[in-house]
């Protein structure tokens, strides 16, 4: 039996078509020859500009923190839907994150934002009525009834 390597000069030479596994990757690793312009990721990389590179980095890291509060909040929605759904129902739990974060609009430093938001909420929903699930109890040995 051939060797991949064997097969792919054997068909180049015979014209011969390849197994198609082996054209793949004979396709991928392919050098260019003159005739196909070389894949955007092996033309040679000019010099970034430095103030490109600055916005283009402060960009990510925008995209990188937006990603991160986003994260942050789905995680409180969970736990105050947990803690609220059965006083106040799901939709109020909603609308209680949403305006609370809704407070914090236009604030630069956003770090704190997903857990501001959520004690808010909750202090709204537990004024309104909803009436948070009781905590599981600490897990140890039970007190003696009097």
């Amino acid at each position: 039996m051939q060797s991949e390597a064997q097969a792919i000069q054997v068909a180049q030479q015979t014209q011969e078509p390849m197994p198609p596994g082996v054209a793949a990757r004979a396709a991928a690793t392919a050098e260019p020859t003159e005739e196909s312009p070389p894949k955007p990721d092996e033309v040679p990389d000019e010099p970034e500009d430095p103030q490109a590179r600055a916005a283009r980095e402060a960009a990510e890291q925008r995209e990188a923190a937006a990603r991160q509060e986003a994260a942050a909040l789905r995680t409180a929605q969970l736990r105050l839907h947990r803690r609220f759904d059965g006083g106040a129902g799901p939709a109020a739990v909603d609308r209680a994150l949403e305006t609370a974060v809704r407070r914090f609009d236009g604030s630069r430093i956003r770090t704190f934002i997903p857990i501001l938001a959520e004690r808010l909420a909750a202090e709204d929903l537990a004024t309104a009525g909803g009436t948070p699930f009781a905590d599981p109890p600490a897990p140890g040995p039970t007190p003696p009834e009097r």
